[in-house]
């Protein structure tokens, strides 16, 4: 007797059938996704959690497949029933008619979402299914279908309730975010771009991608976006969006291939109708009609000199390099562009559109993977271009941090969201078009120049009455004591830190000046809510430039974090102004009380200045600095008496050997030979900075086979020199405090701990007349008297004497010795 198959709700004979499908999108994404949809002409739109529901036809489904650019993944929901146990589930699932619904030889797999108190087991559920799934095709095609996990034809995805089964078809395939071209994420290499559908959820919060997608008159009218991301993912988004290029270009399979439905619409239709869908959009009659020449768009991706070369390849390979201007991260080189004359046709044809002071300012700026300085510095930018512009401007800032918060005021929307499963939040502000006084219009028509319209560009803070009448200004103003300038500042006590950087930069300037010092620490500490080192640097002639290196010491726990945080960023927003350096010169470092050795740190990207490393003079000398990648800079400020301790005492004992432990970058090994040396050994357990010490060296015209670099654990070279026999009569040793590197093996490093066997150590290499400096930074430290003694050592504390002027606040910063035979 043969067996009888009730009809699958998701097979059709008729393209003009509904089915009932959903469009999954990340958590907050529902209403923006809604409305895209609904502009999609989908029917039934109903945002719920993690996902919309609509109904439409065959063509409808694959055309929200190729169009839509929220939606994760499209499916068509096949059938739903009741199931308790797992034999309900088996019957429930074989009863869909799987024949009609999956093309002949599609290899499939099967996904499952929750489960029950009898249903325990995802794996489980997706047995039965699959088993139910086969059984059906056997019994009636006679073909058993490939199981394929990695890259099926048809995924089923099963979705488990209480007492409730539902089984819908996934017609992307892979996700629709996975979009961009392998060309685009080759050449992106280490720049992370911001996922798709992310970007175009920043553009649908901005208003945006409304407009762009319902455009009617030429592309001006969407306004000037621009985007301060690293990456100009949201640029590159928005450029795809305007110019409605093929999201999917790229791709070779699609989930709806594997069902039936849309297989029999190709046969009836023609081949040539998939291929049409993506250009089916709604207002595709309004684009045959005759247009006007459309102006250019005005997009502008505001990038880093290290970051513009790779943007640019992105966006040759995405095909939109035409439509993407990329600009300078700075204000005045992004007034300069977006506010460029256009071509005097252009003009003329905007006499039904609104003036172009009028139109739309969108800024918008991925700030997730951005460093702490990089972060402020660009907020900052943001912050001038949103409080000058004349123009209704809307900004929308995408964030891992509440920094947004600590400068901006009053978000109109705070979305929080989950990205490969770390949480991320997107700020939105808006402000109204200003207009701007005729004292103003002549202030700013003479220093920054006119509009195209004849407007001024406007640099004067939001203040009450520009800014739109429920929101607050931006930021405080405070003024310094001597009305220097008005900097924003979150906490208006940071003004007391602003007045003791200004006092001691009166004060070291002139000794700096005085002692030819070109690098120095201004500040440390002073105030203790303000706990900071802030350390200046001045470039050679070479390499010419002002650099800040601003640490921040870890607060205490007892402190509150975001008045921590709003301290720093003060600190950030004032050392620039007061000690005149680019804020694009300035890095922040955040710099913990531990025991780990700094030096050792590597901490990548500080700056959105390109990666640069300036030559600085000091004691005559040249040394390579880095402020991009370490910790450190490859250079010791306190030390600066110590290095030249060295070169003094190789030239008052005539050293002919000297010999650099733990050398880091070589400088103590330059002025050694700057001081005379026949031979210097430098030894340290990194490559890097061997080759750092190396490049140093040679800067100073100290090169030859005589001055030999030692990539080793010092502790276990030192073993190996005792039993040579090698000796030294000068040699200086600079520990870190403490070291784990899996360098060493199985042993660490303890400065307190170890100190007397390395002591000991170079006591035997050292010869009966020699001298060596033994340094650690290790705020306590307490050298073991009796012990050395016993070896025969004698330690002479020399720590005051090499402590510099700009370090006298922290008398503890080092500890420094003389080490000699007794």
């Amino acid at each position: 007797m043969s067996a009888t198959f009730p009809a699958s709700p998701a097979h059709t004979q008729h393209a003009t059938d509904f089915f009932e499908l959903y469009a999954s999108c990340p958590q907050g994404f529902e209403a923006a996704l809604a409305r895209e949809l609904k502009f999609l002409h989908m029917h039934r739109v109903r945002p719920l959690k993690g996902r919309v529901t609509f109904s439409g036809t065959v063509e409808d489904a694959m055309r929200t497949c190729q169009n839509t650019r929220l939606a994760s993944r499209v499916y068509v929901v096949l059938g739903r029933f009741d199931a308790v146990t797992a034999d309900e589930l088996y019957a429930g699932s074989y009863a869909l008619t799987w024949e009609d619904i999956l093309t002949p030889g599609s290899s499939l797999a099967i996904s499952v979402q929750g489960v029950t108190r009898e249903l325990r087991n995802t794996q489980f559920i997706a047995q039965k299914v699959k088993d139910a799934l086969c059984d059906r095709l056997i019994d009636t095609t006679g073909q058993r279908p490939d199981i394929e996990l990695a890259n099926p034809d048809a995924r089923v995805h099963v979705a488990v309730k209480v007492g409730r089964v539902s089984i819908s078809l996934d017609l992307a395939g892979q996700p629709l975010f996975k979009r961009l071209s392998k060309h685009c994420l080759s050449a992106a290499g280490e720049l992370s771009l911001l996922r798709s559908d992310y970007a175009a959820f920043v553009l649908a919060q901005l208003g945006w991608l409304d407009s762009a997608l319902d455009k009617r008159d030429h592309a001006s009218c969407l306004g000037t976006l621009v985007d301060l991301s690293p990456s100009a993912g949201i640029a590159l988004e928005a450029a795809c969006t305007a110019t409605q290029t093929n999201m999917h270009a790229s791709r070779t399979k699609w989930g709806y291939d594997a069902w039936q439905a849309a297989s029999n619409l190709a046969t009836s239709s023609g081949a040539g109708t998939l291929a049409k869908l993506s250009a089916d959009m709604p207002n595709a009659e309004a684009k045959q009609s005759p247009q006007p020449q459309q102006d250019p768009l005005r997009i502008f991706a505001s990038v880093d000199d290290t970051h513009r070369q790779t943007v640019q390849r992105i966006c040759a390979a995405a095909g939109v390099q035409k439509d993407i201007h990329i600009v300078n991260a700075q204000f005045d080189a992004i007034l300069k562009h977006i506010n460029a004359p256009e071509r005097k046709a252009d003009l003329e044809q905007r006499n039904h559109q609104a003036p172009y002071s009028q139109q739309v300012l969108y800024l918008a700026a991925d700030m997730r993977d951005v460093p702490f300085a990089q972060a402020h510095q660009s907020l900052q930018l943001i912050q001038q271009l949103f409080e000058t512009s004349t123009r209704e401007v809307h900004l929308a800032l995408l964030s891992r941090d509440t920094m947004p918060e600590r400068i901006f005021s009053h978000a109109h929307q705070h979305i929080e969201l989950m990205l490969q499963n770390e949480p991320i939040s997107l700020y939105c502000y808006t402000k109204t078009a200003q207009r701007v006084s005729a004292h103003h219009h002549e202030l700013t028509s003479k220093t920054l120049g006119n509009l195209p319209d004849g407007s001024p560009v406007n640099r004067v803070p939001a203040t009450a009455h520009n800014v739109k009448a429920n929101q607050t200004p931006i930021a405080q103003k405070a003024h310094h004591a001597d009305n220097e300038f008005e900097p924003a500042l979150l906490i208006p006590e940071s003004i007391q830190f602003a007045n003791r950087l200004k006092k001691n930069l009166r004060h070291l300037r002139k000794w700096a000046r005085r002692e030819h010092v070109n690098c120095y620490r201004v500040y440390d500490a002073d105030l203790p809510d303000y706990a900071a080192a802030i350390d200046l640097y001045e470039g050679s002639a070479t390499t010419p430039g002002r650099w800040l290196v601003l640490a921040e010491y870890a607060p205490p726990k007892s402190v509150d974090p975001a008045k921590a945080q709003a301290r720093l960023l003060d600190m950030l927003t004032l050392a620039p102004q007061i000690l005149e350096v680019d804020a694009s010169c300035v890095y922040a470092r955040a710099r913990t009380r531990s025991r780990g050795g700094s030096q050792y740190g590597r901490q990548k990207g500080y700056s959105a200045q390109q990666s640069i490393h300036p030559i600085i003079e000091e004691g005559g000398l040249s040394f390579e600095l880095n402020f991009d990648d370490y910790l450190d800079t490859g250079i010791f400020l306190d030390h600066r008496l110590t290095r030249n301790l060295v070169r003094s005492l190789a030239r008052e004992r005539k050293s002919r050997y000297f010999l650099n432990l733990f050398a880091y970058t070589g400088t103590a090994s330059c002025y050694a030979a700057d001081g005379g040396v026949q031979e210097t050994v430098t030894v340290d357990l990194s490559n890097t900075y061997l080759d750092w010490a190396e490049r140093n060296m040679a800067a100073n015209g100290f090169t030859g086979s005589e001055h030999y670099y030692v990539r080793d654990d010092v502790l276990g070279w030192l073993q190996g020199q005792i039993r040579r026999n090698n000796q030294w009569d000068l040699i200086f040793c600079d520990p870190p405090t403490f070291s784990n590197s899996s360098k060493m093996g199985q042993r660490s490093w303890d400065v307190q701990r170890d100190h007397v066997e390395l002591l000991s150590a170079i006591q035997q290499i050292l010869m009966p007349s020699g001298v060596a400096v033994f340094s650690c930074n290790l705020r306590n430290f307490k050298p073991a008297w009796d012990e050395l003694a016993a070896l025969g050592l004698k330690l002479t504390d020399i720590s005051a004497q090499t402590i510099p002027p700009d370090f006298a606040r922290n008398q503890k910063i080092h500890h420094c010795y003389l080490v000699e035979h007794v």
